[in-house]
């Protein structure tokens, strides 16, 4: 199917709207609508995302309709998160219940113009807050049923990759399967990527891994951007473009196996039959937190965006994250480099811990669930410029995904435009590439300083022309 928003059914001109309908019948490719389900009432849902105003969708669908289109699917837009659980400046805080009727209004109306188009929804996994959102998702589902007299057509997950996503998975999927309800998984990158390649990349990795594991592997795929990247959708051929992404969702699955056998890495390449994959590249490398006191650096780079004023190095931990964690880190001074000017920024933040300080480094503790939100002065940039960020930083294991280190680029007018964030998650230092046999086996043995130092090894095969990447982690 091909997924297009709402905004775009309702205000494209006519003739760009009828161009995409009628190549996508000629391509007989199904035209699906992500759309917003509930309707604002005052203040309430103003400039929530999943409200819209009274008779919006279905104006939305008769355009479609009398611009020849046949809609098959409508993907509301995560209707019990924004009604129910969003916590933000006009929420409506609704019972699930009234959110059902709500939106079945809708659903009667949008019947009344494409009486077998499929609707089904898209909510958020991973969240760490509500602590019962699975209950929620599972008694909104049924609350759906009982007020529109069908189940939903699907459930597509918008995952919060930092966030216990892959443990709410485990207990939706069996549930909403005996519910006669499709799961789906939207694969995207991160905000931050800082290119076409890094984003369609960082989604394949994503696809790769959920797909290799039938305990998760979900029944529908959506590959969808709503980030600054990927910029182009076509063509196909070119590495970067959301087509091209398609195309490597459908070569063959793989399956690389790594384990440790005294003070040898080993492993095994596979296709999805289990046939060996000779003469393959495999990239490993050793994961490292750093030890107190002596944190390791870790760099990133991209480009100034083309409207940022000012930027600031922040500090977040349980907080802006989706996430609830405990928190032990040491931070080296933060320094920011333009890489075109040589300008040179240095930030230290706070320490909120008196214990193990260096001169070197603060120490930076937090419980479960206590926020630490932090800002370092601003300084300014220059649009379109490349730069370089370096974060000493060192963590443990139990503090990994509570939070990270943020540069922030804001405009003239005060208003935030990009984050580039820097979790707090291991350092990862290549150790070696190895060609498999003609079994598809490998062997490293690491020398015993990487041995000593090291909390995980990981190996990497970045795929081929038939086969999709593959990756496995040992401790």
């Amino acid at each position: 199917m091909f997924k297009i928003a709402e905004s775009l059914a309702r205000y494209a001109p006519e003739q760009q709207v009828r161009r995409m309908i009628e190549d996508l019948q000629r391509r007989h490719i199904s035209l699906a609508l992500e759309a917003s389900a509930l309707t604002n009432k005052g203040d309430c849902g103003q400039k929530v995302e999943g409200y819209g105003r009274p008779g919006d969708i279905v104006r939305s669908v008769e355009r479609i309709r009398q611009l020849g289109g046949d809609l098959k699917y409508i993907a509301m837009d995560g209707p019990l998160w924004s009604g129910h659980a969003f916590n933000g400046a006009n929420a409506c805080h609704t019972a699930a219940s009234a959110i059902a009727l709500d939106v079945a209004a809708n659903v009667r109306a949008i019947k009344r113009v494409f009486p077998a188009v499929q609707i089904g929804d898209i909510e958020p996994a991973g969240r760490a807050d509500p602590p019962d959102w699975v209950d929620q998702v599972l008694q909104w589902t049924k609350g759906y049923q009982d007020a529109t007299g069908e189940p939903l057509a699907f459930l597509h997950f918008d995952l919060v990759w930092s966030g216990p996503w892959r443990q709410q998975l485990e207990l939706l999927a069996p549930r909403l399967h005996a519910a006669g309800i499709k799961v789906g998984v939207i694969y995207d990158g991160d905000p931050d990527d800082q290119s076409d390649l890094a984003w369609t990349s960082h989604s394949e990795q994503r696809f790769s891994t959920i797909e290799a594991d039938r305990a998760i592997a979900p029944d529908q795929a959506i590959i969808q951007t709503w980030m600054l990247h990927p910029s182009h959708i076509l063509p196909e051929t070119q590495p970067g473009t959301m087509t091209w992404l398609v195309n490597r969702y459908l070569t063959g699955e793989t399956r690389l196996v790594l384990r440790r056998a005294g003070n040898r890495l080993q492993g095994d390449l596979t296709d999805a039959a289990g046939h060996p994959l000779p003469a393959a590249q495999v990239i490993l490398s050793a994961q490292s937190f750093g030890e107190p006191g002596a944190p390791i650096l870790h760099t990133r780079s991209g480009q100034v965006p083309p409207k940022a004023a000012t930027a600031i190095l922040a500090l977040r931990i349980n907080d802006e994250c989706n996430c609830s964690g405990p928190a032990d880190i040491a931070l080296g001074p933060v320094r920011y480099r333009d890489d075109r000017t040589g300008q040179i920024v240095e930030r230290a933040f706070h320490p909120t811990s008196a214990r193990a300080n260096t001169p070197a480094s603060a120490r930076i503790q937090a419980e479960p669930g206590q926020p630490v939100s932090q800002n370092a002065p601003k300084f300014p940039v220059t649009p379109d410029n490349p730069y370089t960020v370096e974060v000493p930083m060192s963590t443990n294991l139990a503090s990994a995904g509570s939070g990270y280190v943020a540069l922030v680029f804001i405009d003239a007018q005060g208003k935030e435009i990009e984050r580039l964030r820097l979790p707090f998650q291991p350092v990862e230092r290549p150790i070696g590439t190895h060609t498999t046999d003609a079994q598809g086996r490998f062997t490293l043995s690491p020398d015993d300083a990487t041995l000593r130092t090291s909390i995980s090894f990981r190996a990497e095969f970045p795929g081929d022309a038939r086969h999709r990447l593959a990756s496995a982690t040992v401790r």
